[in-house]
């Protein structure tokens, strides 16, 4: 079994800086470990919502990894994993790339409630790489 479980989106042609980052980060991490990747193109409320099931449904197949490799954008769908795999007493890392905020993109009550889950989802990780300098102070200041 593979210690390196990945879960990041199905990245073919990156267009941003992150998904640039990403890609390369997987291409290397593939090369020099042994990986299973666990791709999700499912987007939106109701794509976030089924892979949330989908991964608490999973729950012992997470439990066999020692390392969980994500990016913290899909925060809405990993908190209840994360919460749920800390309860149980998941003994592996959980490591996060962070590129941005994305609370800061809403507004009102929305904000409130995706600023707890996002800053809950990182503080649940073990590890977190930023790239940016920027987005390392702001998780500082945060965190």
């Amino acid at each position: 079994m593979p210690d390196f479980l990945l879960l990041f989106p199905d990245i073919d042609s990156p267009k941003t800086g992150g998904e640039i980052y990403d890609k390369w980060f997987l291409d290397r991490l593939h090369t020099r470990k042994k990986c299973k990747t666990l791709t999700s193109n499912m987007t939106g409320k109701i794509g976030s919502f089924f892979s949330m099931v989908k991964y608490l449904l999973k729950i012992r197949y997470f439990l066999t990894f020692r390392y969980i490799v994500t990016n913290s954008r899909f925060y809405p769908r990993l908190l209840p994993l994360f919460i749920l795999l800390r309860l149980l007493g998941f003994k592996g890392q959980i490591i996060m790339t962070h590129h941005h905020f994305n609370f800061m993109t809403h507004q009102g009550i929305m904000r409130f409630c995706h600023k707890i889950c996002e800053l809950g989802c990182l503080k649940l990780s073990d590890r977190l790489i930023i790239p940016s300098p920027y987005t390392r102070d702001m998780v500082r200041e945060h965190c």
